[in-house]
């Protein structure tokens, strides 16, 4: 048999092994109010989401042996070999992630003779939080003690980061439609990111109109068959907001390095050496967007009458 046959894979102990611990949980919890005691139409309703996920593997290359055989000599050669290495090795890592969303919407519709208004105030706030762990020992002496202590100290490794995102949105909206002809709405929304210092963590305030109007519904367009539904309609975007840029650039950074050596017994230390130069001023990018729509439905353009 050759040295990497695939057969010895027919009994998995052999080699190792891969476990993995995968927990996860996605939540969502809805509520809705009607608050029609207090005015028709009133309504408060929103959810909130807690989605936990923890995830831990394992990872045991143990060493196995294969066999050449020699049809010279009529013998077998060992062959020792492994996944990665030809040393047991383990490999262990703990990922913890956890994600929160709040969300909170008030309506409020009201409807009058031929007018209908509809009004809607929203929060919204998303935080994910994540930490990663990972280590790395090789040279065991025995597959019988598969924990990270029972290694050897030569080329040993180890890494960890954390992450954080954190968002919160504030929206308005303001919709008013008259006998169906005459339709306006206004927006209003403020953003916070935490991609920024806490002094320009938000955005300011960002508005946005819009307006239609049915042509098709006026009296003097009833003599004008062959279209039936025609309107214009404007908006202005006003000035939107764009926080894609790269985290705590605000903040000035430091890079390890390794260092010099130092002490009576030189070793080498590890040390820091300047990295990126903070920009507190940096904030959100902001963008002016207008345009106009004409829309024209012609279901029947032409009539013929005989």
């Amino acid at each position: 048999m050759g040295g990497n046959n695939l057969a010895i894979l027919a009994s998995g102990k052999e080699i190792g092994y891969d476990n993995v611990q995968d927990f996860f949980l996605n939540t969502k919890f809805n509520f809705k109010l009607d608050l029609n005691s207090l005015t028709e139409g009133l309504a408060l309703s929103g959810y909130a989401a807690f989605d936990p996920h923890f995830r831990n593997q394992k990872i045991f290359n143990d060493v196995w042996d294969t066999y050449n055989y020699d049809e010279i000599n009529d013998e077998y050669i060992k062959q020792t070999t492994n996944a990665v290495s030809n040393i047991i090795t383990l490999n262990q890592s703990n990922d913890k992630k956890i994600s929160t969303t709040y969300n909170v919407k008030l309506d409020l519709f009201d409807s009058l003779i031929n007018k209908n208004l509809v009004d809607s105030l929203l929060m919204n706030r998303v935080k994910i939080m994540e930490m990663f762990f990972d280590a790395w020992r090789g040279y065991f002496l025995s597959n019988q003690f598969d924990y990270l202590n029972n290694g050897g100290d030569k080329d040993k490794t180890n890494s960890g980061y954390g992450y954080v995102h954190a968002r919160q949105n504030i929206f308005g909206r303001l919709n008013y439609n008259y006998l169906s002809k005459y339709m306006i709405e206004f927006t209003l929304r403020h953003d916070g990111s935490m991609n920024f210092a806490k002094e320009k963590r938000w955005g300011g305030t960002f508005p946005g109109i819009s307006a239609g109007w049915r042509i098709s519904e006026e009296n003097f367009m009833n003599s004008i068959n062959w279209v039936d539904d025609l309107k214009l309609r404007g908006s202005w975007g006003g000035k939107l907001g764009n926080d894609r840029v790269s985290q705590f650039q605000y903040l000035s950074t430091f890079n390890m390095v390794n260092g010099a050596v130092l002490g009576e017994s030189a070793a080498l230390n590890k040390g820091f050496s300047p990295g990126r130069i903070g920009n507190p001023s940096i904030t959100w990018e902001k963008v002016d967007t207008k345009h106009c729509i004409r829309r024209c439905f012609m279901e029947s353009i032409f009539k013929f009458c005989h």
